[in-house]
């Protein structure tokens, strides 16, 4: 039903129409909406240490079906995206509901090289359950 809703009121045109990589936000939003914040598999795929970059997460696609890729990093990336930049989430989405796709593009390729420091920060705090990462030193 996401996937639906998405579709109609988010994309320009449904899910026939981009022209750029969208995988990423619809399986992340499907996945936010269906977990919030209770998805163990998500955590635990940062803890396996198979992690992607925000670059390589917004140019995912369905070639391989990479489940953790598709899915558990879509996830973390929206989620990422709305607890820390809704402005920025609301704003690509008036890209994407008028079929700006080029605007789209640039959007979420600024995102990427403004935000990967953080959103790595950020996922060490979620693995830690919020607390900051510790250093013992003898």
């Amino acid at each position: 039903y996401v996937h639906y809703l998405d579709g109609r009121f988010d994309l320009y045109g449904g899910f026939s129409h981009p022209t750029e990589k969208i995988v990423w936000w619809s399986e992340g939003i499907a996945e936010y909406v269906a977990q919030e914040n209770d998805n163990q598999a998500a955590l635990e795929t940062i803890l396996d240490g198979s992690t992607y970059t925000l670059s390589e997460i917004f140019e995912t696609t369905y070639d391989g079906f990479d489940v953790d890729r598709i899915y558990r990093w879509g996830y973390l990336a929206v989620r990422f995206m709305f607890e820390n930049h809704k402005d920025d989430v609301n704003q690509m989405l008036v890209e994407t509901r008028q079929g700006n796709w080029s605007n789209y593009k640039a959007t979420i390729t600024q995102w990427a090289n403004l935000y990967q420091s953080e959103f790595e920060q950020w996922q060490q705090a979620l693995v830690s359950n919020g607390a900051p990462n510790a250093v013992i030193t003898a």
